[in-house]
C-alpha cells in the first residue's frame, strides 16, 4: 500500500470534514488526468475545498493578531497562508512535470534496453518486457504496470501499449517518441540495417538530451539571478535597517519581526525559487545508491566498534548534545558581560551560533566519511566498465568460453580499478563451481554485492542474459554495450562543462558572498548599536544638568528620541543573522549539488560541511575585524 505524501494528507484532512466546493467539468478532468499521473488518492473537489478552509482560517487568525496588536504578524500570516493555497492549487501540475523531467534519463534506459533485447531477439513484447524487469524508477513501474495489462487483456497488442506509454512521457521529452519510432520500425528491416536503426534510436535520444541541457543551462541564468538577488543579496542589504527600524520604530517593528522574515520566510521562498528551478532540469545523473554495501554505513549513523562487533551510532542526538554544549558556553559568556555592547556579548553571539554550525558540520562530516570513498571507487568502476566490455566482447568474439575470456581480461586490465570485479567473479566461478550469473548476483557471496551501481548491475544482466544465445551473441552485445557507456560518459561530460560557468558563480556566492557579506551586516550593525548607545549614555551625561533643566533631562524626551530598552541585543541580531547565513549554505549546497551531482546525498553532505565550516570562518573573521577596527574609532572620538 502506497504510503500517503503531504499533499494528500492536507487536502483529505481540510477538504473532506467541512464543505465540497463545486468545480466544472474541464477543470475536474484536468485536475483527475493529473492526479492520476502522480497516483494521488485525491478528489479534485477536496483540492478546492481545503484552498477555502485554509483561506478562512487564515482570515481568522489574522482578526484575532489584529484585535490583540499584532496586524504586522497577521498580516504577515495571511500572505504566507495565501501563498500555500496558490501552491496547493498548482501543485499537481508542478509534479506532473517534475515526474517527466525526472524519467529523463531512465527513459534513455529503457531505449537502450529495448534496443540491447532487440539484438538479441527481434521481438518487440519480449524486448517490453525485458526492460520493464531492469528498470526500477517511475517509468520502470509505468511500464510493468501497462505490460500487466497487456497480459490480462487490456490491451489488444503490443503496439497498444507501446503508443499509450509514448503518449504519457513524449511530452517532455520528444525525443523519446523519436527513439520509440525508430525501434518499432526497426522490425521491418532484417540484420545489417536493422543493427543500424537500433544504433540510431539510442543516439537520437542521447542527443536531444544533451541539447535540451544546453538549452537549459542558457536558461537557468535569470532564475539564478533572481535566486541570488531577490533571495540573498536585497535581503542581507535591507538587514543592515533593522536596528534603526527596532529603535525608531519600536512599536511597530518588533525584533521577533526579524526572525520570521529571515530566518523562516525567506528561506522558504529561496527553497521553492530553488525547487521550481530544478523541476525543469532535463537531466537527472545517476545517483549511486551505496546503502546496501557491505562496508558502507547508513547515512545519519556513525559505525563504531565495540568488542569486535560492529554498531551504528545515531548522529543526531550526539550532534544536538555537541551543538548544546557550545551554545552553553556562549551563553555564559553572554551573562558575564554588564555592558549592552562589548566583545563579551559578540563573542558569546559567535560561540552560539558555532554551536549550531558544529552541529551541522558533525552531523554532514560523519554522514558522508567513509562512504563516500566507497562511492567514487564505484564511480571509477563505472567510467571503466565500457572500456572493460569492449575488450570482453573481443576476446569473446575469438570463441573462447566465458571463463577463459574472463581470466585474459582480467590480466589486461589488472592495473584498473573495474579489475577488482571480475576477478571477486572469477574467484566465485572456481571456488564454488558457480555460472557466471551466480557469481555475479547471489545474495550471499555475489560480486554485485559491492557494486550497488544501478549501471553496472544493469549491464551486467544484459551480458548474463546475451550469453544464453551463446558467446558470439554475447560479444556483438558487449561492444554494442560498450558503445552506448562510452555515448553516455560523452554527454556527461558536455554537460558538466555547459554547467561550469553557472556552478563556478553559485559556488563563489555560497563560500565568499553569503559569509562576507553577512560578517560585514553584523559587525557594521553592531557599531551602529554601539555609536547609539554612546550617544544615549553621552545625553544621559549631559541632562544631569536636569537639576538646571528638568525637561531636558526628562525620560520622556530621552524616549522621544530612542527607545533604548527595545533595542534588539548585539549578538540576537548576530545570531539571527548568522542563522540565516547557515540556511542560506545548506540551500546553496543543496542546490548545487543536485545541478552537478543528481543530488547525490553523499555529494550534498560533503558540500554542506565545507560551506559551513569556510562560512563560518570568514563570518567570524568579518565580524571580529569590523569590531576591533572601528570600535577602537568610536571610543577615540568619544573621548576626543
Amino acid at each position: 500500500m502506497k504510503n500517503r505524501n503531504w499533499y494528500e494528507t492536507v487536502c483529505n484532512t481540510f477538504g473532506k470534514y467541512f464543505f465540497r466546493i463545486p468545480i466544472n467539468e474541464k477543470t475536474k478532468k484536468d485536475f483527475l488526468s493529473k492526479l492520476e499521473f502522480c497516483d494521488l488518492k485525491i478528489e479534485p473537489n477536496r483540492i478546492f475545498s481545503a484552498s477555502v478552509v485554509l483561506m478562512l482560517i487564515g482570515f481568522v487568525a489574522m482578526i484575532l493578531l489584529s484585535f490583540l496588536g499584532y496586524f504586522f504578524y497577521g498580516f504577515l500570516m495571511i500572505i504566507f497562508i495565501t501563498g500555500f493555497v496558490i501552491y496547493l492549487l498548482y501543485y499537481p501540475g508542478f509534479l506532473v512535470k517534475y515526474y517527466r523531467i525526472k524519467a529523463s534519463s531512465e527513459l534513455v534506459l529503457c531505449v537502450f534496453y529495448m534496443a540491447v533485447h532487440l539484438r538479441l531477439v527481434p521481438n518487440l513484447e519480449n524486448a517490453v518486457k525485458f526492460a520493464s524487469e531492469n528498470l526500477t524508477g517511475i517509468v520502470g513501474k509505468d511500464l510493468k504496470r501497462k505490460f500487466w495489462d497487456l497480459e490480462i487483456g487490456k490491451y489488444k497488442s503490443i503496439e497498444d501499449l507501446l503508443h499509450d506509454f509514448v503518449e504519457k512521457w513524449k511530452k517532455e521529452n520528444l525525443e523519446f517518441a523519436q527513439s520509440m519510432d525508430v525501434l518499432r520500425t526497426s522490425m521491418l528491416e532484417v540484420d545489417e540495417k536493422r543493427e543500424k536503426m537500433l544504433s540510431e534510436a539510442i543516439n537520437v535520444l542521447l542527443e536531444g538530451n544533451t541539447e535540451r541541457m544546453k538549452n537549459y543551462t542558457t536558461q537557468l541564468k535569470i532564475p539564478l539571478m533572481v535566486i541570488t538577488t531577490f533571495g540573498i543579496t536585497l535581503p542581507l542589504l535591507m538587514v543592515i535597517l533593522f536596528p534603526m527600524m527596532t529603535i525608531f520604530m519600536a512599536e511597530t517593528i518588533k525584533p521577533i519581526a526579524l526572525i520570521l522574515i529571515y530566518n523562516i520566510a525567506l528561506p522558504i521562498i529561496v527553497f521553492w525559487l530553488m525547487r521550481r528551478t530544478l523541476s525543469t532540469l532535463p537531466l537527472q545523473f545517476g545517483v549511486i545508491d551505496i546503502s546496501k554495501h557491505p562496508d558502507a554505513h547508513p547515512i545519519g549513523k556513525l559505525s563504531a566498534r565495540i568488542k569486535g562487533k560492529k554498531i551504528n551510532l545515531p548522529l543526531l542526538p550526539i550532534s544536538i548534545l555537541i551543538g548544546a554544549l557550545i551554545c552553553a558556553l556562549g551563553v555564559y559568556l553572554i551573562t558575564l558581560s554588564t555592558e549592552p555592547v562589548s566583545l563579551a556579548n559578540l563573542g558569546g553571539g559567535i560561540v552560539i551560533l558555532w554551536g549550531v554550525a558544529a552541529a551541522m558540520i558533525f552531523y554532514s562530516f560523519f554522514s558522508y566519511f567513509g562512504n563516500i570513498e566507497i562511492r567514487d571507487e564505484i564511480k571509477k568502476t563505472e567510467k571503466e566498465y565500457g572500456v572493460a566490455i569492449f575488450e570482453l566482447g573481443h576476446i569473446m568474439s575469438t570463441g573462447r568460453p566465458m571463463e577463459k575470456s574472463l581470466e585474459i581480461l582480467a590480466d589486461r586490465i589488472k592495473e584498473l580499478e573495474i579489475a577488482k570485479l571480475f576477478k571477486r567473479a572469477l574467484s566465485n566461478i572456481k571456488a564454488f563451481g558457480l555460472t557466471l550469473k551466480s557469481a555475479l548476483f547471489d545474495e550471499k557471496i555475489g560480486v554485485m554485492k559491492y557494486y550497488p551501481s544501478k549501471l553496472i548491475r544493469s549491464i551486467s544482466r544484459i551480458i548474463v542474459e546475451s550469453l544464453r544465445k551463446g558467446v558470439s551473441s554475447a560479444s556483438k552485445v558487449a561492444i554494442n554495450v560498450a558503445e552506448y557507456l562510452k555515448s553516455v560518459h560523452l554527454v556527461e561530460k558536455h554537460i558538466k562543462e555547459s554547467l561550469d560557468e553557472t556552478t563556478s558563480s553559485m559556488k563563489i556566492t555560497l563560500l565568499l558572498l553569503v559569509p562576507i557579506v553577512c560578517g560585514t551586516v553584523v559587525g557594521m550593525a553592531t557599531i551602529t548599536v554601539m555609536v547609539l548607545f554612546k550617544i544615549v549614555n553621552t545625553l544621559t551625561v549631559v541632562t544631569g544638568l536636569s537639576t538646571a533643566f528638568p525637561a531636558l533631562g526628562s525620560q520622556d524626551i530621552l524616549g522621544g528620541l530612542v527607545d533604548i530598552k527595545n533595542i534588539m541585543p548585539a549578538e540576537a541580531f548576530l545570531i539571527v543573522v548568522g542563522f540565516y547565513m547557515l540556511e542560506m549554505i545548506f540551500l546553496l549546497s543543496t542546490f548545487l549539488c543536485t545541478l552537478e551531482h543528481g543530488g547525490d546525498p553523499l555529494d550534498k553532505y560533503k558540500l554542506v560541511t565545507q560551506g559551513i565550516l569556510f562560512g563560518m570562518v570568514i563570518f567570524t573573521v568579518c565580524v571580529l575585524l569590523i569590531f576591533f577596527i572601528f570600535e577602537g574609532l568610536v571610543g577615540t572620538a568619544w573621548i576626543v
